[in-house]
Formats: structure tokens, sequence, C-alpha cells
């Protein structure tokens, strides 16, 4: 099975977006997968998964490992509600923001259960806060997903289609159209 990192991260943020559709907060109004080493906190409604770790798994052939492991991290942030003295909020937008959160962890974890075919194997990893910072909050959730074969062959034609040509760009993207 060859698959290929960024095809699952996509599939993890597709399946991410439809689970967050069914949580008392709703579906974010941005889904992304991210570049580099942290999502910052851009805002209210915000889903993005990022690739963290690539790392292959030793096999019989030291130069080309035959599989490999992923390790993927979702995260998603809300907004609530800052009084305007920047005080504390009430408990009852508290406890909504509790309620929000854990739902959407739920969320995550349906998705790293149901986004991949039975060929990739999962391993969902902890859920952890995020926030509460300048009224956005959240949380984030590795999941691993192993046996991957990647190429390591030098031959061009071994790598085969690049990502354009899998998966379609973005609108926004600067080398789009």
């Amino acid at each position: 099975m060859d698959v290929r990192v960024y095809d699952l991260a996509s599939l993890l943020l597709d399946e991410l977006t439809a689970a967050l559709a069914h949580t008392r907060a709703g579906p974010p109004d941005l889904a992304v997968v991210h570049p580099g080493n942290t999502v910052p906190q851009y805002g209210c409604a915000v889903a993005a998964v990022r690739v963290v770790t690539i790392l292959p798994i030793p096999g019989k052939s030291p130069t080309c490992p035959p599989e490999y492991q992923a390790t993927y991290e979702m995260s998603v942030d809300r907004c609530y509600m800052t009084p305007v003295d920047n005080g504390m909020p009430p408990l009852g937008v508290l406890d909504s923001a509790a309620r929000d959160a854990l739902e959407d962890a739920g969320a995550m974890r349906k998705a790293a259960h149901c986004a991949w075919s039975a060929g990739v194997r999962r391993t969902p990893g902890t859920w952890t806060p995020r926030g509460p910072q300048g009224g956005i909050h959240g949380g984030a959730m590795q999941v691993t997903a192993a046996g991957l074969t990647l190429a390591c062959a030098c031959a061009e034609d071994a790598w085969g289609a690049g990502i354009d040509s899998r998966i379609p760009m973005r609108p926004e993207d600067p080398r789009y159209g």
C-alpha cells in the first residue's frame, strides 16, 4: 500500500471537520493542513492537522525501510467571551467552554479512529487543552499512523506523482492556476 503523508493528513482533516459538525460548538469556520511545528491560535472555530514526525521503521534493508509511521496533531480552537475589564468570565461561560472543548476532544477521537482505511494502523494519543489565552481555548490530540510505505528508490518514477496531482490545491494557493 503506497500511502502518502499529506494524503493521510487531508483525510484526517476531512474526518475531523465532519465530526466537529455534530458538536455543540459546530463546524469550524476554517480547516487546514498546517505547516510547521505548532499551530498558532489564529481565532475562533479553527481546525487544523499538522504532521509532527515521519519515522522509518527499520526492516530487512537498512537503506530502504519498507514501512514508516507518521504522527499527526489535530487541533481545534474556539472562542469564549472575555469581560471588557479582562476579568474572569461568568461561570456559565467557563462551563460552556469546557463542554465545547470536551465535545471537540470526542470529535478528535472519532476522527483518529475513522479517518483511514484498515491498512493503516492507528494509535490515538493524549488529548491536551490549549489556552485559554486572548479569548481562545481548545485542545490538541496526536494520532500515529503506521503501516505506511513510502518511496526510497532513486529513480524519479519511483516517487510517483506530486501532491497536487492527487489532491486539488486551494484557490488561495500562490501556485494555483
